[in-house]
């Protein structure tokens, strides 16, 4: 399922790989416990989509997690960069999804959690497919910032 390289063996990397294995197995009940009560998801991950996906609150990520787990097969992942401290983690990996119709997608994939007594309580996730769209490409303009 993960490759371990970059990533401690830590109560973070064990929560992100049990949330992983539960989207899955199709426990979605077990992924949304995961999220405190009024938890947020910031889906940037479909690049079809030209704004974010707000998702909040338990009943909304039931939903969400239920209309998107159920089409995957497996998903390999190799993180590139692995931060955390006491309640924040922040991932970037190349992953490959495979779905139970013989499709795939390879992605690079940036996960990051802010935790609330134990709980996820802000999530953000991106992706860009890959390989990376040239046609899509923005102007570095760095004076813009």
């Amino acid at each position: 399922m993960t490759d371990s390289i970059n990533r401690p063996d830590s109560p973070l990397a064990r929560l992100y790989d049990y949330r992983i294995r539960s989207i899955l197995e199709g426990n979605i009940r077990a992924v949304v416990d995961l999220y405190s009560e009024r938890g947020v998801l910031i889906n940037a991950a479909n690049p079809d989509e030209p704004e974010p996906l707000y998702v909040a609150g338990h009943e909304a990520l039931r939903k969400f997690f239920e209309a998107r787990a159920g089409s995957i097969a497996s998903v390999r992942t190799r993180f590139l960069q692995w931060a955390e401290g006491k309640r924040t983690l922040m991932a970037i990996a190349r992953a490959k999804f495979t779905f139970k119709d013989g499709s795939s997608a390879s992605v690079l994939l940036h996960d990051s959690w802010y935790l609330k007594k134990g709980k996820i309580a802000v999530h953000f996730v991106g992706a860009i497919r890959e390989p990376i769209p040239l046609d899509r490409e923005q102007p570095h303009e760095p004076d813009r910032w």
